[in-house]
C-alpha cells in the first residue's frame, strides 16, 4: 500500500497483455529488486474465465517452475461469455 512504501519503491509494470483461448495472459516485470529476499522479476498472470461466475487467476514465475498444489479443477471447453 502507498501508505507504507515511498512513491519510488520498485513495482511491477505490464510488459504484454495477450488474449488466450480462455481469457488472457499478462506478463509483468520488476526492473529493480527490493530488500525482500528472492524477489521474482518476471511474473505471468493468467486470467481464465471458466464460467460466468468463476474467474481463475494464476500468478507464477515466468522463468523458474515451482511446485503447484495439484488441485482438481473442472475442465473447461470454451471461454465464458
Amino acid at each position: 500500500p502507498f501508505c507504507y512504501y515511498p512513491s519510488d519503491f520498485p513495482n511491477y509494470e505490464v510488459i504484454s497483455n495477450e488474449p488466450t483461448d480462455f481469457g488472457q495472459r499478462i506478463r509483468i516485470f520488476k526492473s529493480q529488486m527490493t530488500y525482500m529476499p528472492h524477489d521474482i522479476a518476471n511474473l505471468t498472470v493468467d486470467l481464465i474465465y471458466e464460467t460466468e461466475q468463476r474467474l481463475r487467476i494464476r500468478i507464477y514465475d515466468t522463468v523458474f517452475k515451482r511446485y503447484e498444489v495439484p488441485l482438481k479443477v473442472p475442465a473447461i471447453e470454451k471461454k465464458a461469455d
